[in-house]
């Protein structure tokens, strides 16, 4: 249960501490005093969304007592420490940071939000109109018909179910796109084949188309020069034996130009090298039009291929190519994987329609007993003649089972069941879910519920008797009552009273504990307004049950 609750620059509220206590608790206050600001507050702390900006660092923590051994589960799946006592805490600050911890543990919005989920149940004022939802109906009779057994088994069951739909989806989409393009892949794959393309080819194709290109000038070049060199007149060769020949002669007489003869000897043996090689040059220098034909559509080829696959060189090619044999090779692996996932849907769809059929069995033999533990409750709060019945159709499976639900209901004799969205009024709406969540709070572990004003549209010895209804549920489970009903706030077992104070110019939202004292002046004040009567105070003491 909710034991503390601490807000600190939330909204209208500076800094509060707020213990909470079992049984029935009752808040009141003026319209417009902040009661709404607590509520936003505690569904900040369960995981809400934060709305609008915080001009400070807000700060929210909640400790609860955690009674029941269903809630470990959570803390192991979530990895968290369990203890007997948790401490949620949210902080936001003004640039929209939101965090939010379990124990001190940081945690994300939607870990807060499953836990808070099984820690309080609130019923704001707009949520009567859920039950216009076929969800949100099947969750109030879960609990008493013995569902929640089977639920998370199915839920988790449907989810493989959903899960393997989708894979088989994406794969059946992806076998038809290959399937479609199989033809321009083979012959894609077929051209870069034919192309026997080698790594770093075109580079020398380059080089060889140049040579062929000019191999008249490299042949003249070549044989120019060697004519120069050889010629008797000119030639180089001879200037270098006669230069030669002459330094050798000097060197008979001076052996200072021993390294002048052995520098002429190795340019004489590097010259010959030369030549050798120019002349080697000179026969490999081939005039051949083929070959240059041949080398020119080859350059074109692979210059073709490159631009029309986009690639830089000859070894992306060869990489795109094997990628589209790879891919040519998966639609036949797709195709077996297909068969294994069609195989595994379909035992996964049985087992989920097994377990859904299991869940639909339990909630439609328990729903004549729940709507008649209802029928009672609404009889007791001032609808005598009311009836109650579900209404049971098959839809496909989804997250909560395979049941679709209506609420058939007649608050008159005489009037057959219809939709309540047909024939139910706001007050007749509220006790209706009232007493849905009695039957529900009776049966599930829930810690905490908090009602924001369930009372809407009714008064009197109805409002008396919700008030008996909401004493009785407070003896199963912590409740929390927003009211503006004296005959509602009378039956707490504690009383909380918002107020505004003002102070300097600022106005902000607080919380008092009401004694016993204090309790009766505020019942009185409900009864007839600010200006206290000894009769309404009377009254407020005959609510409480006070002996004059």
């Amino acid at each position: 249960m909710l034991q503390r609750l601490s807000i600190r620059n939330y909204a209208l509220i500076r800094e509060l501490e707020l213990d909470f206590r079992s049984g029935l608790t009752i808040i009141t206050g003026e319209t417009g005093a902040g009661k709404s600001i607590l509520l936003g507050a505690i569904g900040l702390l369960l995981g809400g969304r934060a709305e609008g900006q915080f001009r400070e660092k807000c700060i929210l923590e909640a400790e609860f007592e955690l009674n029941h051994s269903g809630l470990k589960q959570f803390f192991q799946e979530n990895d968290l420490d369990y203890d007997t006592q948790c401490i949620l805490r949210r902080e936001l600050g003004p640039a929209g940071k939101t965090r939010a911890f379990i124990n001190d543990t940081p945690v994300n919005l939607q870990q807060m939000r499953s836990l808070g989920n099984l820690l309080v149940d609130i019923h704001s004022q707009h949520d009567t109109l859920l039950l216009h939802q076929s969800g949100f109906r099947l969750k109030l009779i879960d609990g008493p018909s013995g569902a929640l057994r089977i639920l998370p088994e199915y839920q988790l069951a449907f989810a493989k179910y959903r899960e393997t739909a989708r894979q088989l989806k994406a794969l059946q989409e992806q076998e038809l796109r290959i399937r479609q393009e199989k033809d321009y892949l083979e012959f894609q794959v077929q051209e870069l084949d034919e192309a026997a393309l080698q790594e770093n080819e075109l580079p020398g194709l380059e080089e060889e188309f140049k040579s062929l290109t000019h191999a008249g000038e490299i042949r003249d070049a070549l044989g120019q020069a060697l004519q120069t060199a050889d010629t008797e007149s000119e030639g180089i060769t001879a200037l270098i034996q006669r230069c030669m020949h002459q330094v050798k002669q000097a060197q008979r007489y001076s052996t200072a130009l021993d390294g002048l003869v052995e520098r002429f000897q190795a340019w004489n043996v590097e010259w010959k090298d030369i030549l050798f090689e120019m002349e080697a040059a000179l026969q490999k220098v081939e005039i051949n039009p083929n070959r240059l034909l041949q080398v020119e559509e080859r350059i074109d080829l692979i210059n073709r291929l490159l631009q029309k696959h986009r690639c830089a060189d000859e070894q992306a090619l060869l990489r795109l190519r094997d990628e589209l044999k790879t891919r040519l090779s998966e639609a036949g692996s797709l195709e077996v994987r297909i068969g294994e996932l069609e195989v595994q849907l379909q035992q996964e769809l049985d087992q989920a329609s097994h377990l859904a059929k299991q869940l639909s069995k339990l909630r439609r033999s328990e729903s004549g007993a729940i709507a008649e533990r209802v029928m009672k409750l609404l009889h007791r709060m001032g609808m005598p003649r009311a009836e109650l019945s579900f209404e049971w159709s098959d839809k496909a499976l989804s997250e909560d089972g395979m049941d679709d639900l209506q609420l058939l209901f007649s608050a008159n004799a005489g009037q057959p069941p219809q939709e309540i969205g047909k024939v139910a009024s706001g007050g007749e709406l509220s006790r209706l879910m009232l007493s849905l969540k009695k039957v529900m709070a009776s049966s599930v572990a829930l810690p905490t519920i908090i009602f924001d004003e369930i009372d809407t549209g009714i008064s009197g010895a109805v409002a008396e008797s919700m008030g008996e209804v909401l004493q009785q549920m407070g003896k199963e489970l912590q409740v929390i009552s927003i009211t503006h009903l004296p005959q509602i706030a009378s039956k707490g077992n504690d009383h909380l009273k918002v107020y505004k104070s003002g102070r300097e110019g600022t106005t902000e939202t607080r919380i008092q504990r009401l004694n016993a004292d204090e309790r009766i002046d505020e019942i009185a004040a409900m009864l007839s307004g600010k200006k206290l009567s000894e009769a309404a105070r009377s009254n407020a003491k005959a609510l409480l049950q006070i002996k004059e």
